[in-house]
């Protein structure tokens, strides 16, 4: 009888565990940013203590930097607020898949939330790539 028990038991778990990476992400085309901070050859998509850009699951933007060149450095932040840094709130360094830069041009920057996740966004981008062309990634 405890056999029995326990295969219906992990039988029930597994059939579960199938639908825990499922979420309701869109896979829209990039929503066009043209705000943000350039100046000096660094460019940031809103200030440390925010607006930070809304990042739900699935989310892209292509995030129009400004600096005429291709960014040598692109920085990726997250936050669970929109107020970034900004008093009583925090923001960390993206990791793994929470952002997925899919291209790096003389215009834009183009990135991805590839989590089921929804987050507040901070780009920072500096320094010219010798050259003209970019890098793009698959989407």
């Amino acid at each position: 009888m405890c056999w029995l028990a326990a295969g219906l038991m992990l039988a029930s778990m597994s059939s579960g565990c199938s639908t825990l990476n499922a979420c309701e992400a869109s896979d829209d085309d990039p929503v066009a940013y043209k705000g943000g901070i350039t100046a000096d050859g660094y460019y940031l998509s809103s200030a440390w203590s925010g607006p930070f850009l809304s990042f739900p699951a699935g989310k892209r933007y292509a995030l129009y930097h400004g600096l005429g060149c291709v960014p040598m450095h692109v920085a990726v932040w997250v936050s669970f607020s929109e107020n970034g840094a900004g008093e009583g709130s925090s923001m960390a360094p993206s990791a793994g898949n929470m952002s997925i830069v899919e291209a790096v041009t003389e215009q834009y920057i183009q990135v991805k939330n590839d989590t089921c996740s929804d987050m507040y966004l901070l780009v920072e981008a500096s320094g010219c790539l010798p050259g003209d062309g970019g890098v793009e990634g698959g989407r």
